[in-house]
């Protein structure tokens, strides 16, 4: 079923190198052995493994995947583990971003920001181990959880770490302490704590074919592990992560985006349309294509904003990135309009209540929100359940992409990495060989974003 590995990778790989303040250090669990006693690499890979079974832990793991193409996918997990005890089971808790999983007492238990009324439940017999997780969702690139539940050097969730054969162990400048690794597939280096804590893994293909797979962590604070798991009050259990998916929204990719009732903080009529034509107006008052980026989110909602914020952050970063690509010749050309959107109930509308919002969003780098009374309906219309989430919007004003935003505040490397690859194919010509004893294309027969017409241009807003 391609729809699940796509629903859960999308959760881990499409995250960024997070740009979030490192969290304060939590206390370390007492590991057996010191690493720095006897520095072999089965000394260090021993202290390793006990650090990752001496007791409850967690850690914020930025996971980067590089492609022989140079392409980047990134994804921030924020992961807390313990491998139990005899008189406690092994439990561990992922959260992705758009899902959460929960493992251990014979369940795993994922739910998903997108879907409130669901939940996935499925029972497993024994100990805890990678296969129970991985039979429910697809394998999470961390080697921390074969580690944790001491079944492996990582190969159940980082298949190229199969077989590895540590063979060199050195002492770092810093005080850290580097371990190296041999498999048949891959090159792997660790850097560790003397605790035995890993803060840095870089798995680098043997034959420099495939792609590099880099993960930084930080510790954090965790509470008990009792309290990790997911509560199912008022959600449908469900055995399949495919069956989390939200019912399509109303407004397909590719539509016209309805007339969204947009005000100004000066409580004047804004028009989409309007923000559109003047970004297709570039440098010199040379045509170029447009599109519009508007991260909605619904007013007075602490996490919708915390999300929007991100949103806006990456939204600002994609706009500057596209069109300094289209000016300097390595792109085409294309204006960028990025506009935050409150979206408010309409028992919640009172003037006062929209210029404070507004002065929030320009003490976050933003002057220009805008907002609607149109309530969580048109948000729904976009994207089922979702508080808060990035419309893109081509020149024509129709939808290229709705991405929502929920448990995505720390992605802000990622959202700006998926804004362009939606934008970048529609404004860039797609090159075809040609054969020899054929003629090449016309250029202008090259799909692009669609530019706006001086005269006429969409119209509604």
């Amino acid at each position: 079923m391609p729809s699940v590995p796509a629903l859960a990778l999308a959760s881990v790989l499409t995250l960024p190198f997070a740009q979030v303040q490192p969290p304060p250090a939590p206390e370390q669990p007492s590991v057996p052995e010191s690493a720095e006693a006897v520095l072999t690499p089965a000394s260090l890979w021993n202290s390793i493994t006990a650090y990752y079974r001496a007791g409850a832990q967690g850690e914020k793991i930025v996971v980067r995947a590089v492609s022989p193409s140079s392409s980047e996918r990134l994804a921030v997990i924020e992961a807390r583990y313990d491998a139990g005890g005899s008189e406690r089971p092994a439990r561990i808790r992922l959260d992705l971003g758009r899902l959460t999983i929960f493992a251990g007492d014979g369940l795993v238990r994922i739910i998903s920001q997108q879907d409130p009324a669901r939940m996935v439940v499925r029972s497993f017999d024994g100990p805890l181990t990678p296969a129970a997780i991985n039979a429910v969702v697809p394998p999470v690139p961390l080697p921390q959880i074969d580690w944790v539940l001491a079944s492996g050097q990582g190969e159940h969730q980082v298949a190229s770490l199969a077989g590895v054969e540590w063979h060199t162990a050195a002492a770092m400048d810093n005080g850290w302490l580097r371990l190296e690794g041999q498999s048949p597939d891959a090159r792997i280096v660790l850097i560790a704590e003397p605790t035995g804590r890993v803060r840095h893994v870089t798995v680098y293909p043997a034959d420099g074919a495939g792609g590099i797979i880099e993960l930084a962590s930080e510790p954090v604070n965790v509470p008990p592990p009792h309290t990790w798991d997911i509560d199912p009050a008022g959600r449908t259990a469900v055995d399949s992560l495919e069956l989390l998916s939200p019912p399509p929204p109303d407004v397909a990719i590719g539509a016209r985006v309805p007339n969204l009732g947009l005000m100004s903080t000066d409580m004047l009529a804004w028009s989409l349309a309007e923000s559109l034509r003047a970004a297709a107006v570039g440098p010199g008052d040379r045509e170029r294509s447009a599109a519009a980026l508007l991260v909605l989110f619904k007013a007075e909602d602490t996490d919708a904003e915390t999300s929007a914020s991100a949103g806006l952050r990456a939204a600002l970063e994609a706009k500057r990135l596209l069109e300094r690509r289209g000016l300097m010749g390595n792109g085409g050309r294309i204006g960028v309009a990025v506009h935050p959107i409150a979206v408010l109930e309409v028992q919640q509308f009172r003037a006062p209540l929209i210029r404070s919002i507004g002065e929030r969003w320009k003490d976050r780098g933003h002057a220009g929100l805008v907002w609607t009374s149109s309530g969580s309906a048109l948000l729904d219309r976009f994207a089922r359940s979702a508080s808060s989430m990035i419309l893109i919007v081509d020149g024509e004003q129709r939808l290229a992409a709705a991405i929502p935003l929920d448990g995505r505040a720390g992605e802000v490397d990622a959202l700006r990495a998926e804004i362009e690859r939606v934008i970048r194919p529609r404004v860039d010509p797609i090159e075809v060989p040609v054969p020899a004893d054929q003629p090449a294309a016309d250029p202008s027969s090259q799909p692009t974003l669609p530019k706006e017409s001086p005269a006429g241009g969409p119209g509604g807003g």
